[in-house]
């Protein structure tokens, strides 16, 4: 744009000068432009102002990181193998000694063996017999003996006892049959006894009626009702079909009746 300008305005010195005009030398026109030319860019490079070319530094070189050898890793180790105890040896097993042979047993030994439990019960009979002894018999028959306590057995029986006094319990379970006596054993031989149980005989009269049980042994139904029982002491109950109920005792004696009464 300013070059525009310098050459309108050295078109316009020419023209003010008169160059234009036919007659003039070209050559000497061509200068004059050319003249012109040169001066213009002397004044605009004179008048221009100077470029500032920013000054660009340099940032200082950088030296390169240090080259640090990796590190050594040692290779891994595999732990040592575990020592394993060899598996314990079993001992060699005992000898075992065989059993020694059942001993012989000659004939006459096996037979004393045999017969010992026979001899044994012979000593104690034989001491029995040479002890002194009861004879004891009962009418009736099978009743159970106890003696202080102990049961010696059921009549008749013979049973061996120490001197001097005991007393005696004869039982029996029909009709709860009980006696009881007292014996006096001599220091030597024996002594007999015989116990004879009488009977005698019990009627019930009883209202409302009711079921007779004596000793806890059921009798029937009364009235009218009569039964025999041996001589001694026994427990009448009587239980009426309303659950009502009585007891009381009676003592029996020999060929002789009882008269029980009752009314509830």
């Amino acid at each position: 744009m300013d070059q525009a300008r310098t050459m309108d305005g050295m078109t316009a010195e020419v023209r003010a000068a008169g160059l234009n005009k036919a007659g003039v030398n070209p050559l000497a026109v061509s200068v004059f432009i050319a003249s012109a030319l040169a001066g213009a860019v002397v004044v605009f490079l004179a008048t221009r102002p100077p470029e500032v070319v920013p000054l660009v530094v340099a940032p200082p070189p950088v030296a390169p990181p240090p080259l640090v050898p990796p590190p050594v890793v040692p290779p891994p180790t595999s732990p040592p193998p575990l020592a394993v105890a060899p598996p314990p040896v079993a001992p060699p097993p005992a000898e075992v000694a065989p059993p020694p042979p059942p001993a012989q047993v000659a004939p006459a030994e096996r037979k004393d063996k045999d017969d010992e439990p026979r001899r044994k019960k012979k000593d104690r009979e034989e001491r029995d017999e040479n002890r002194p002894h009861l004879n004891l018999d009962s009418a009736p028959a099978g009743l159970t003996v106890k003696a202080d306590g102990k049961v010696l057995g059921k009549t008749p029986l013979s049973v061996a006892l120490k001197p001097g006094t005991h007393r005696l319990t004869l039982s029996g379970t029909k009709f709860g049959l009980s006696r009881q006596i007292t014996v006096e054993v001599p220091k030597t031989g024996s002594v007999t006894e015989k116990i004879v149980l009488k009977r005698g005989s019990v009627r019930v009269l009883v209202r409302p009626a009711a079921e007779v049980f004596v000793n806890n042994i059921p009798m029937g139904k009364a009235p009218p009702l009569s039964f025999p029982l041996y001589e001694g002491e026994y427990n009448l109950r009587l239980v009426t079909e309303d659950g009502s109920e009585r007891s009381q005792p009676v003592r029996i004696t020999a060929d002789q009746e009882e008269l029980v009464k009752v009314i509830f």
